[in-house]
């Protein structure tokens, strides 16, 4: 049996994990401790500039996440519109029309592992206990 767009969009919006906000929370929280701890030695200094650029990068990181999060959100609403109004009293350019836009927003197999390698993140056992049923 063939997944809908809308399957495969939720799939997608629940496949994006927290995980990678709880990362750059805790190499903040790493970065700021180190700071804190060198704070009287001669690497103040260094260790200053380097929790700056941690919380740059963790900026970046999370501003990326939520962007990814809002993409496959509207994937999934685009393809659940589409599943819902149907094909009912439609000419039928106006259905090849839709199914065209839908081929548009029909995310290839592939784009997943994609996504997941763009932002390093490995799936743990039970995930892919739950993925091989």
């Amino acid at each position: 049996m063939e997944e809908t767009p809308a399957e495969s969009g939720r799939q997608l919006s629940e496949a994006i994990s927290p995980h990678p906000i709880q990362l750059s929370r805790h190499v903040r929280q790493l970065a700021r401790s180190l700071c804190d701890k060198t704070r009287t030695t001669p690497y103040a200094a260094d260790s200053l500039i380097l929790a700056n650029e941690v919380d740059g990068l963790c900026d970046y990181v999370e501003q990326l996440h939520g962007e990814v999060k809002t993409i496959l959100t509207q994937i999934d609403v685009t393809a659940t519109s589409a599943t819902i109004s149907g094909g009912d009293g439609l000419s039928s350019e106006d259905r090849k029309a839709m199914e065209i836009q839908r081929e548009i927003h029909e995310l290839h197999p592939t784009a997943l592992d994609t996504i997941k390698a763009l932002f390093m993140w490995r799936d743990s056992p039970e995930q892919r206990l739950r993925d091989d049923k």
